[in-house]
């Protein structure tokens, strides 16, 4: 398989093409930002992508979106170290085969290539179940728009109580970077330039 890395963090992109090289992959091209991954697919035409979520410019869902109605033939696997259930349920909805997380080992990662190419989709272990609980809240959720998820809540609970970014991620057993995610995805939906009015905005409203 000829894969294409799409990531913006250069010491991770250098670990991971030695990495897929050492399984007898062949990396055939790195991308810094979507805009530069969708260039290189129409050049390059890998039969993979493995992009991650939050670059640059253009990010790796519209990047993946953009790949695949121009390129269908390639597939994109999202590799991110966000563990978030909006995120990949939009990963899935661009169009991306699967969703792993950066914390997988190589053999893991190895393991969901070969799953890929007998045509399976690889997710890490629990994404699955997480996609199919999102499907099933926005299923019984009223036609209105939320703009917190449940999670987001309780991100902002803590917050309230003076928790730092790395104690409410201990907390609820995710990553600070992912912490950091949910609060700029936060004051994006509720139109919030700082924590203080996404705060306020959390006291008015919950």
């Amino acid at each position: 398989m000829n894969i294409l890395i799409a990531d913006d963090h250069p010491i991770y992109v250098e670990g991971l093409v030695n990495l897929l090289q050492s399984y007898d992959f062949t990396v055939v091209g790195t991308a810094a930002d979507g805009k530069a991954a969708v260039e290189q697919v129409q050049r390059l035409q890998p039969d993979i992508v493995l992009m991650d979520a939050n670059m640059p410019g253009m990010n790796g869902i519209e990047a993946t979106k953009r790949i695949r109605k121009e390129n269908p033939e390639t597939k994109v696997i999202i590799l991110t170290g966000i563990e978030d259930d909006s995120l990949l349920f939009d990963a899935v909805k661009a169009g991306a085969s699967g969703f792993l997380l950066k914390k997988l080992d190589g053999d893991s990662l190895y393991k969901s290539l070969l799953e890929l190419q007998a045509g399976k989709n690889p997710f890490s272990p629990g994404m699955g179940d997480l996609l199919l609980g999102k499907i099933s809240s926005i299923e019984k959720e009223p036609r209105i728009a939320v703009p917190l998820s449940a999670r987001q809540l309780r991100i902002l609970e803590y917050l309230d109580s003076d928790m730092t970014y790395k104690e409410i991620g201990k907390k609820l057993f995710i990553s600070e970077q992912t912490v950091k995610y949910h609060i700029a995805k936060m004051k994006q939906n509720t139109c919030s330039k700082s924590k203080l009015q996404l705060l306020e905005f959390y006291r008015a409203n919950f």
